[in-house]
């Protein structure tokens, strides 16, 4: 049965890779347990599907909007459907999508904890979905990020910030053989970046007047950086 308390607040960190998205958002994380906040984390959702070739990918893609019968869901299916000439990608990455908002959405309205910070997810997933695969379409990414927001009490967008060459140092240095990223030379990282980090731009366009975006100069000292987002989340 659900319960009555307020839903928790959604916080999502978004940003280029290498910008300190995660180390951010543990320090935020460590920081609200230590002041006796309940929090919850991406790590804890399981949001792989089983296969994901293109076939299961359909079924799964149609499934959901069965399912679901949420007006976005329809939305982003023909999305992938009618664009998928310019990128089967899409038809991989929006059934996950969808998989993965409706699983949070189920958990969320039965959890008791105060916050629920994913270091990234369905803002960095729309950036990819929309405009990573030149597929724009800005009035579709309002109603869909109109949609997140509403459901999942999303309050806050934390967008960690760091120059492009700073962060393609940063993905050179940790390279683990499991980022797409670190098969590039640097040049060829730091024009992807580049191209990322315009794409996000547009969308906390997207989100104004419906979401806090906190910008997060992650040059700074994670000390500044951590008491910094505390005061700009009134905690």
């Amino acid at each position: 049965m659900k319960h009555t308390t307020p839903l928790p607040t959604f916080i999502e960190f978004t940003g280029i890779p290498g910008s300190g998205k995660t180390t951010v958002a543990k320090e935020l994380i460590k920081e609200l347990r230590k002041r006796g906040y309940k929090v919850e984390t991406r790590e804890e959702f399981d949001f792989s599907l089983e296969n994901d070739h293109f076939g299961s990918s359909l079924r799964i893609m149609f499934g959901l909007l069965k399912r679901s019968n949420f007006l976005f869901a329809a939305k982003l299916t023909g999305l992938a459907l009618f664009h998928g000439h310019k990128s089967l990608y899409n038809l991989k990455i929006i059934p996950s999508f969808i998989h993965s908002y409706l699983k949070v959405k189920k958990y969320l309205a039965d959890s008791e904890a105060d916050y629920m910070i994913f270091d990234q997810a369905f803002f960095q997933s729309l950036s990819s979905i929309f405009y990573n695969k030149e597929i724009e379409d800005p009035k579709l990414l309002e109603s869909v990020a109109a949609k997140i927001i509403e459901e999942l009490n999303v309050k806050y967008l934390i967008s960690t910030h760091l120059p492009v060459e700073e962060a393609t140092k940063r993905i050179i240095a940790r390279k683990h053989g499991t980022s797409r990223l670190d098969s590039f030379e640097s040049s060829q990282i730091s024009s992807i970046l580049q191209v990322q980090s315009t794409n996000f731009s547009k969308i906390w366009e997207a989100v104004v007047g419906r979401v806090s975006v906190i910008k997060i100069n992650t040059e700074n000292d994670p000390s500044l950086v951590r008491e910094r987002l505390i005061k700009e989340l009134n905690i």
